[in-house]
């Protein structure tokens, strides 16, 4: 088995998910997401969550309504927005209006949030956005219809009517539930439906009632004082200047059922400076036994990116990255970590997209591949592949595959020619799509059969993308579509949805004599999509390598204190 320069690395791909979240991080966070295409087209949506797994802040979700919504929805969300008023986009619901969200719910509000509604000119703020923020910023919006004094009333009457008996308003506190229910199902509760949680309310009017649903919105949320605000505070660059430090506070949270989260998990605060890598600081400190960290006079900077990281079972986990500006009111951090598991059984390839280009006498294979895993545990190996490196993900290649290439992280791969594997060595989290790309060479001569196994379950689309038109493609499998360009060239496309057992093969033949022309002379260009993700992921390698002296001394320091706790399968 070759190593893709382990020895130097070491712990090289430890660091890699910062460095991945500081990339996805770069494009559109200074204002609207950016909408490009530079690639083959996405393969599937990641799943949005369906309920916060904090309480989402009232406060940050103003700040955040205030920087990145009000153009379109008003300073007051009411729909007056400038780029509304100058017609540029069709004008949107009305927040202010009760009525607009009663039916709704804040889950509902949060995946038009995360997906956007492009087909009315509101772009996704997925990548823009982190999950607690876009959380914060649904529930900020669901309750623009309350008001102080409706919030204020509600308190009291609900006060009033559960002096004397239990009322069982759990289900709003627990956000898995709250997130789901709309302010008519709440309502509903209050009108003599459900007596047995929530009783005495019978005597109360329309009016209080609706006061009681708004008040019952507040027990599951944080800074819940914000609710009914007209318009958030907007920071000004002065008012920014003279916040110099803030503390930063969170929590590591074992997300792994029944997995506890130890005392004492070493946890780092990185401040990069995206403007000049070299220009980084790292700040330490322990988790007490409740997971909770904190870091005090953390100096603020709107220029730099903030993460937080810990090491639990010689394994490195991150919380969301953020930008300096957002710093102050960021609100509690998480860093989710999990227990391990190498059974394959949890992993699914969901996606797989092949583009092959005819160069000279061969082909040029770039591929992406993605992988899920259905359980709550990371996915990784016990088998140690460098110092403080493990196994993941494992990549079958097809017959005669050669010259391998990685465009976003060559030291993350181990390469076995002999067996014709590539082996991932980022864990794979629940929940989360894995992405593996790679590119390699096949010999060509008028014809090829490419077989490439899977060695776990592949339930998803698969997408084959051919150049030149002259070469002939077919498949048993997938089915021809409509061709497709991509940057200067137009592609013959096949597709199709396949389920596959670990151990099958997904199968094309290639024949025909491709074409000579310019284009194909020399290797692939800056004009094909490759060179493009290569490009984009170098600024992330930079950062990575700047840290890795700061990432391998956490890693011995892991390995040293945690060598007895070995993987939970």
């Amino acid at each position: 088995m070759t190593r893709q320069d382990f020895g130097r690395h070491g712990a090289f791909a430890l660091y890699l998910s910062i460095a991945a979240l500081f990339l996805a991080a770069c494009a559109g966070l200074g204002g609207e997401p950016r909408i490009v295409a530079t690639q083959l087209p996405a393969t599937r949506a990641a799943q949005v969550a369906s309920y916060p797994s904090e309480p989402p802040d009232i406060a940050r979700g103003a700040a955040i309504f205030v920087e990145h919504c009000a153009e379109c929805h008003g300073p007051d969300g009411s729909g007056n927005g400038e780029l509304v008023v100058s017609g540029q986009v069709p004008a949107p619901p009305d927040f202010t209006d009760p009525a607009t969200g009663r039916d709704q719910t804040p889950a509902g509000y949060f995946e038009v949030i995360t997906e956007g509604r492009l087909e009315r000119l509101m772009p996704p703020w997925r990548d823009a956005l982190s999950e607690a923020d876009r959380w914060a910023a649904a529930y900020y919006v669901y309750t623009l219809g309350y008001s102080p004094e409706q919030v204020a009333l509600g308190r009291e009457r609900y006060e009033a009517a559960c002096g004397e008996q239990t009322c069982d308003a759990s289900s709003l506190t627990d956000q898995t539930e709250a997130a789901g229910l709309s302010d008519a199902a709440l309502y509903a509760l209050l009108d003599g439906e459900q007596d047995e949680l929530l009783p005495g309310f019978d005597d109360l009017s329309e009016e209080e009632r609706w006061a009681v649903v708004a008040h019952l919105r507040t027990l599951g949320l944080r800074n819940a004082e914000a609710i009914g605000s007209a318009q958030a505070p907007l920071a000004t660059p002065e008012a920014t200047e003279l916040v110099t430090s803030t503390a930063v506070q969170g929590r590591v949270v074992n997300r792994t059922e029944g997995g506890d989260t130890p005392a004492d998990i070493p946890v780092t605060l990185f401040i990069i400076d995206p403007a000049d890598p070299t220009n980084r600081e790292a700040l330490e400190t322990t988790a007490g036994p409740d997971g909770r960290f904190a870091f005090e006079d953390v100096p603020v900077d709107p220029a730099r990116s903030y993460i937080a990281g810990a090491v639990y079972r010689e394994r490195t986990f991150t919380g969301d990255l953020i930008e300096g500006e957002d710093l102050p009111g960021a609100g509690d951090l998480e860093i989710p970590i999990y227990e391990l598991t190498e059974d394959p059984t949890v992993i699914t390839i969901t996606a797989m997209t092949t583009q092959v280009d005819a160069i000279g006498d061969g082909l040029q294979v770039l591929q992406e591949v993605v992988f899920e895993n259905a359980s709550d545990r990371l996915y990784t190996n016990s088998l140690e592949v460098g110092e403080g490196i493990y196994a993941s993900v494992v990549v079958g290649l097809p017959p005669g595959a050669v010259g391998l290439a990685f465009p976003d992280a060559p030291n993350r791969y181990v390469v076995s020619q002999e067996q014709q594997v590539i082996v991932d060595t980022i864990p794979v989290r629940p929940g989360q799509p894995h992405v593996v790309r790679f590119s390699y060479f096949v010999p060509y001569d008028d014809g090829a059969v490419i077989e490439q196994p899977v060695y776990y379950r592949l339930d998803g689309l698969v997408r084959l993308f051919v150049y030149p038109e002259s070469l002939v493609v077919s498949s048993d499998q997938l089915q021809p579509e409509a061709p497709q360009a991509l940057q200067s060239r137009t592609y013959e496309v096949l597709a199709g949805e396949l389920a596959l057992r670990a151990g099958e093969a997904v199968r094309y033949e290639l024949s025909g004599q491709p074409v000579e022309t310019a284009s194909q002379s020399t290797p692939v260009n800056a004009d094909t999509p490759l060179v493009l993700i290569i490009g984009l992921i170098a600024e992330a390698l930079l950062i990575a390598g700047l840290l890795f002296w700061y990432f391998r001394r956490q890693q011995r320091r892991a390995k040293a204190s945690d060598r007895q706790a070995r993987i939970d399968t």
